[in-house]
């Protein structure tokens, strides 16, 4: 047996991404084995723009309480994102706080508690920023 897990990111389809692994598996399986394919609910990806002026008040606020200028890493990730931002009509933002080895989402994930109080100090900011910033015209 072998488990696959895909983190999509801005313009990878769910469906596609399906539909090649299908067919790359049909491609390579030989007579005799027996391949059977079962995919999960799939999310769409989405992406907000790193220009958007609520994006630049995240930059603001986590440089505000870290001290040093932000840098940005394009990673995939799942969930329901890209349906909120749709329904919204407005982005969505994350503000991270931990690094690669609090091993996300393993049985043994944690926090450095002096990330996880800045990423409540870069929160607070956020808000305050987004209201002074940004404003959003349905």
């Amino acid at each position: 047996m072998v488990k696959l897990s895909f983190r999509l990111v801005a313009g990878q389809d769910p469906d596609r991404v399906e539909k090649a692994v299908r067919e790359w598996a049909a491609e390579r399986v030989p007579d005799g084995v027996r391949c059977e394919i079962t995919f999960g609910a799939a999310t769409r990806p989405c992406l907000t723009p790193l220009d958007h002026p609520a994006l630049q008040s995240v930059v603001r606020a986590m440089g505000r309480a870290f001290g040093k200028p932000v840098r940005f890493t394009r990673e995939g990730g799942s969930g329901p994102a890209a349906d909120l931002q749709e329904v919204l009509g407005a982005p969505v933002l994350f503000l991270g706080i931990s690094v690669p080895s609090d091993g996300w989402h393993a049985p043994n994930e944690k926090v450095e508690i002096d990330l996880l109080l800045k990423g409540v100090e870069a929160s607070a900011y956020l808000w305050g920023d987004l209201a002074e910033h940004w404003r959003h015209a349905p």
